[in-house]
């Protein structure tokens, strides 16, 4: 009986995590491409203090049945405690989570 109280107890603890719930494409999209479009941000734009994401206007478009591309605009803070504006795409493979395809563009 301790057994087969312990064995539901593990099995509800696994379903109430959040790995065994699925992301939303746009979730995922953004949670692989974030520290990757912001390193790009930092390296070609030479941004060197904050940078953000404009949730607004993230966009999620599908490539195929395996690669989805975030779009959105993001900003990032100057020296002088103003922003600059930019846009980036990020490519994702769906499957294995790999990133490619990033292009950051100034405003």
């Amino acid at each position: 009986m301790i057994r087969l109280v312990a064995a539901i107890l593990a099995g509800l603890l696994v379903l109430s995590s959040p790995a065994a719930f699925a992301q939303s494409p746009e979730q995922f999209a953004l949670n692989r491409c974030e520290n990757p479009v912001i390193q790009t941000v930092r390296r070609q734009l030479g941004a060197r203090f904050r940078v953000e994401f404009l949730s607004n206007t993230l966009r999620v478009e599908r490539l195929s049945n395996v690669e989805n591309r975030l779009r959105g605009r993001g900003q990032y803070e100057l020296q002088n405690r103003t922003f600059s504006r930019f846009s980036f795409v990020c490519s994702v493979n769906t499957r294995n989570g790999s990133v490619f395809d990033i292009t950051v563009i100034q405003r």
